[in-house]
């Protein structure tokens, strides 16, 4: 891989709405006992990256997993607020490095979508796990994917995620969530970590592509942010099964409602291919985003 030059290093700050004092102890007593850091050498740490605006107002906002030499795989819904500006954020060994030079980020210059993802209807599903109602499967697929290009080639450290496939038992699996940043104030101390959460799979709806996870603990998936991936972990090997997609009032229940990826294998496949090929223009298959200024 050719050598690559940075585009910016920079150290992250994250805003957040900060909790009474008993509310936080209490509340990260939880978070302590439901997740865990993820060190360098984890190959979890491999495939996951961290999406940020170098504002440090804005900080980082979401998480995406590493596809190939440019590509990286997160939600559709990290990409609606184009007063973000994403870069693709990449930890390097800490050792001997101070804490402002950790990372290193490369701007995200295009995005594809699927043509058929509409936020409305992930907010709507979102609402009906809220309420505390059983789980259903969605009438049709939530395509809440994006493929993210970069003009500059990912660090050498990191490798393309495998995919789980169709018939990957998912209730018989270890699961991981994984993620930088926090979708409640509690973890914002630790913000500029990966995490990992173990969670377990309780319904799974293959035609609609979705799947309702579940954390042992209270708040146990809040670590992380949108786009994160949810890895099928075994001695062997590490395996993308799903991603982020449910907002913070679900992870205060410890419940999510999230994207499979395998049954877009196809569409993963032929989007990387279009990016790949330097063809930008709108299709049946999808639309892009152009972070230049124009979408």
């Amino acid at each position: 891989m050719a050598s690559m030059r940075p585009a910016i290093v920079f150290c992250l700050a994250f805003a957040c709405v900060h909790p009474s004092g008993k509310e936080q102890q209490e509340a990260a007593t939880i978070e302590l006992q439901s997740s865990s850091e993820v060190s360098r050498h984890d190959p979890i740490a491999q495939h996951t990256v961290a999406i940020a605006d170098p504002d440090p107002r804005i900080g980082a906002f979401c998480t995406a997993v590493v596809l190939g030499p440019h590509t990286l795989l997160s939600s559709a819904r990290c990409f609606g607020d184009k007063d973000k500006i994403p870069f693709a954020w990449f930890e390097q060994s800490t050792e001997g490095l101070p804490e402002e030079e950790r990372f290193i980020s490369i701007p995200i210059r295009r995005v594809a979508l699927h043509v058929q993802y509409q936020k409305e209807r992930w907010d709507n599903e979102d609402n009906q796990l809220t309420q505390g109602n059983p789980p259903t499967a969605p009438s049709t697929p939530l395509y809440d994917l994006a493929l993210a290009w970069l003009d500059e080639a990912i660090p050498e450290s990191y490798t393309p995620v495998s995919l789980a496939g169709t018939q990957a038992d998912l209730h018989q699996s270890r699961l991981v969530q994984a993620g930088y940043g926090c979708l409640d104030p509690v973890c914002e101390e630790d913000a500029l970590q990966l995490h990992k959460t173990p969670v377990e799979a309780k319904a799974i709806f293959p035609q609609a592509a979705y799947v309702v996870l579940k954390s042992p603990a209270a708040r146990g998936t809040c670590r992380g942010d949108m786009g994160g991936p949810y890895f099928q972990v075994s001695s062997e090997s590490v395996r993308l099964v799903a991603l982020s997609s449910s907002s913070p009032r679900l992870c205060e229940q410890g419940i999510l409602g999230e994207s499979l990826v395998a049954p877009f294998q196809v569409w993963i496949e032929q989007a990387q291919q279009n990016l790949e090929r330097g063809d930008f223009k709108k299709s049946n298959l999808v639309q892009i985003i152009d972070f230049d200024g124009k979408s």
